[in-house]
């Protein structure tokens, strides 16, 4: 979930280019860079909510071990899927976002008409909140019942 979400945290590395992306497209305003930095933390927080609902992030966390694994050469499918996976979510979840706010955001400032667009932004927007609201469920651990537990 970590690799998944860093993408999106602001650092100190990309403040130029936001800055320059302001500065270029947008006149120089300052409240698109500043904006630009706090919609990167708020992508984080939801992204790691919506995220720890899944079955694969849920439950407790794993606790920190400071262990080296063994040293061995990557496997070049496990590099790539994980690349893709974590790259892919990103993109989706940015386009995403980006669809939401260019469809309603246009359709609330009369610039964008009614179109099948706007009823996938708003499905997406629904998607999104319910991934963000609904109820945590604990993972499908290995659970013991009574009896189980009485023999062990």
């Amino acid at each position: 979930m970590t690799i998944m979400t860093t993408g999106f945290m602001p650092c100190g590395a990309k403040m130029p280019i936001v800055g320059l992306f302001a500065g270029a497209l947008f006149g120089g305003s300052w409240l698109v860079a500043v904006s630009a930095y706090f919609i990167g933390v708020g992508a984080v927080i939801v992204s790691g909510v919506m995220l720890k609902k899944f079955r694969m992030f849920a439950g407790e966390p794993a606790p920190f071990v400071m262990e080296l694994p063994a040293y061995h050469a990557p496997n070049l499918g496990n590099v790539l899927r994980g690349t893709w996976g974590a790259i892919g979510y990103m993109c989706g979840f940015a386009y995403g976002i980006a669809m939401i706010v260019y469809q309603l955001g246009g359709l609330l400032t009369g610039e964008a008409a009614f179109s099948a667009f706007t009823v996938a932004a708003l499905a997406l927007l629904a998607g999104l909140l319910y991934l963000l609201f609904r109820p945590y469920r604990e993972s499908g651990g290995v659970r013991l019942n009574e009896r189980s537990a009485a023999r062990a």
